[in-house]
């Protein structure tokens, strides 16, 4: 019953939720500042015996994992009061529905600095959302976009998040419509990207990153895509060495079909990369070939290891 006992607390799919965890959480409600469910049903069960609102007086953490959109929604809605929620990770089986709701409520939590949305489905999603307007930010400074979006709808929920200082979208798509790259929302304490993208030629990938890189210190960038500009090691040095010179790791592979593997412009890329400008940053290149796949990768020097061996 000390006020300075803090509790975490993780519920498996095997958890039995009775009238002893009731009687466990009457006592302790107020000292817990982390909830993780493993599942909608266990989820479901907890509910019977409370809401997650503004009682829990000191919950900063929630993992939701496998929700329904529908029962994600009625739990944002309670969530708005429960006053110290820094950090929200929501996963969910299937979307078919429009993600805008969602992000409308997520951007709405004042409080909230880490969100992660993750959505197995590969395919791509509704997320009809305005620009934010001047009188309407989130707090967030980390945000993981762990499911299929255009560059149009990454740009739309940019918008609200002009803090944000950690972005890992893993699976960006060409837009819908041209986009200016004027449009493109300009963060100015992003310090981390982390970004995987598919058939966007490099010139537009390009127009998007110079809105975002002013301050990265660590890009990681993973690239499938018929265009081979990617593959251009002058276009990156100056690339690096014009607009982002606070960067200290960059981390880029380029995934590749084999149709009739030539080893000669693979030697020609290689030696590409014996300048002082690879070599002093320890920028090392290498190339990964598996099945039918040829990945071409740029890794800082200690993580060589952990990829050959």
């Amino acid at each position: 019953m000390n006020s300075s006992f803090l509790i975490k607390i993780q519920f498996s799919s095997s958890t039995i939720l009775d009238s002893r965890y009731k009687h466990f959480l009457d006592l302790n409600k107020h000292h817990i500042i982390s909830l993780h469910f493993s599942n909608e049903p266990i989820v479901d069960d907890f509910i019977t015996f409370y809401i997650i609102d503004s009682s829990f007086l000191h919950l900063e953490s929630l993992v939701l994992k496998d929700i329904s959109i529908y029962k994600l929604l009625i739990h944002l809605f309670y969530l708005k009061s429960v006053p110290y929620l820094s950090s929200l990770n929501i996963s969910l089986e299937d979307c078919y529905d429009n993600l805008g709701d969602i992000y409308r409520m997520i951007f709405h939590l004042s409080l909230l600095k880490y969100f992660k949305l993750k959505i197995s489905e590969a395919e791509q999603l509704e997320i009809n959302i305005p620009i934010a307007s001047n009188d309407h930010f989130s707090s967030l400074k980390y945000l993981i976009i762990h499911h299929c979006c255009t560059l149009n709808q990454l740009n739309d929920l940019l918008s609200y998040t002009p803090q944000l200082s950690h972005l890992d979208c893993s699976n960006i798509i060409a837009p819908e419509d041209d986009i200016e790259s004027e449009e493109f929302i300009k963060l100015m304490n992003l310090v981390h990207l982390t970004i995987g993208i598919y058939d966007i030629p490099l010139d537009e990938f390009e127009d998007c990153l110079l809105k975002l890189c002013s301050q990265l210190q660590f890009l990681n960038i993973t690239v499938e895509s018929w265009d081979k500009e990617f593959l251009d090691v002058s276009r990156w040095e100056q690339l690096i060495l014009e607009n982002m010179i606070y960067l200290k790791e960059f981390v880029f592979s380029y995934v590749d079909f084999i149709y009739d593997l030539d080893i000669d412009p693979c030697y020609s890329l290689i030696n590409q990369f014996t300048s002082s400008f690879w070599i002093e940053r320890q920028w090392i290149f290498g190339l990964l070939i598996e099945d039918l796949h040829i990945t071409y990768l740029i890794r800082p020097h200690q993580y060589i290891s952990k990829i050959f061996f």
